[in-house]
């Protein structure tokens, strides 16, 4: 009797757009992750959205990151940058490693940055903030499968990236660096008061043994320079690709920030993101912040620092953030600006992308 061809015993490869099961999975593939890799075609790179979310450690940003994945085949990138940080933002010596992670990432080449993929699901599982994966994995091994993810992340129109640690001047060298997918890219600012960061950080716990992490004097210069450095990368994008928006509007006015914020970037406003918004209703920042766990969301919009912060500390950021302050239309507690601080933004030098 004739034996079967070793190759006929071996099970079948299942080919994923131009990548391969995983052979190292210890479970069988959800059939909900098996279905939409054979419902979604994969996306040419050239057509993808990808938007990048620049903003600051308890800014608020979990709102927008809820937002954009409300969107069907959102692929979201939660903290990829969470290991290279210090003091809220990329340690120096580690900016090429990080930047390097996101050139794979926009790319959806995680099969190439296989312990980042891994990491997935750790401890904090930031696969489960990223609706898209967390639906279809259900909680088991392939939610951080190297090859599996990349595999789903090809099918995404849009990629959202929520990040805290990349400043402004960081995207915009990224962007040049990446002049195949420079089209691509969206990028939104996101702003808070500097007062209510302060707060924020001030009760979590992860800052105490930081002390950049919780210091006004590390805060107001990263956001002087983002602020510098926004005016330049707007020259670069133009209009249509890059928005700022204050946290307190979008907590406040959320319907039609969230119109104003889809519309100018040419986002697809699906009916998916206003019924969720009708569905929340009214306090949907307290909502989301108890849902995720985030002291920034779940404090009082607006003015929490007033009560939270002792007179003292409002005054020195006020003196150190005076500029900031200003050009965020935000209103001081203490004293009104004086001319000197009207021109401390014009009087900043550009980052070193942009020095001329």
């Amino acid at each position: 009797m004739s034996e079967w061809p070793l190759s006929a015993l071996r099970k079948p490869k299942l080919v994923l757009g131009p990548l391969f099961e995983d052979d190292d999975l210890n479970e069988t593939l959800p059939a909900a992750f098996t279905a939409a890799l054979q419902a979604y075609p994969v996306v040419p790179t050239s057509v993808v959205k990808r938007v990048l979310i620049v903003t600051y450690q308890q800014s608020g940003s979990t709102i927008l990151g809820e937002l954009l994945t409300r969107v069907p085949r959102t692929f979201l990138h939660y903290e990829p940058f969470a290991f290279f940080t210090q003091g809220g933002r990329i340690r120096p010596s580690k900016e090429r490693y990080a930047l390097q992670l996101l050139d794979e990432l926009a790319r959806c080449r995680l099969w190439k940055v296989p312990l980042y993929a891994m990491s997935l699901d750790g401890s904090a599982g930031s696969y489960k903030f990223n609706r898209f994966l967390a639906d279809v994995c259900e909680g088991g091994d392939s939610c951080s499968s190297p090859r599996y993810v990349s595999s789903l992340c090809l099918r995404a129109q849009t990629q959202a990236f929520e990040m805290t640690r990349l400043s402004v001047s960081q995207v915009a060298g990224w962007i040049q660096r990446n002049a195949d997918i420079a089209e691509s890219v969206r990028v939104i600012h996101l702003v808070r008061d500097p007062r209510e960061i302060y707060a924020s950080r001030r009760d979590l716990g992860s800052c105490w043994s930081d002390d950049a992490c919780g210091s006004a004097k590390t805060l107001c210069p990263q956001m002087r320079s983002d602020l510098r450095a926004y005016e330049d990368l707007a020259d670069m994008l133009g209009p249509h690709r890059l928005h700022r928006v204050r946290f307190e509007d979008l907590a406040s006015d959320t319907v039609n920030q969230t119109k104003k914020l889809f519309a100018r970037l040419a986002l697809d406003l699906h009916p998916n993101v206003l019924s969720f918004l009708t569905r929340q209703g009214t306090g949907i920042v307290a909502k989301l912040g108890k849902q995720h766990r985030t002291t920034s969301n779940a404090s009082t919009v607006g003015d929490s620092w007033k009560t939270r912060l002792p007179k003292n500390t409002i005054r020195e950021i006020e003196e150190m953030c005076g500029d900031v302050l200003l050009k965020l239309d935000y209103e001081r507690m203490f004293h009104s600006v004086n001319s000197a601080e009207q021109s401390n933004l014009a009087q900043i030098p550009p980052p070193p992308i942009f020095a001329r």
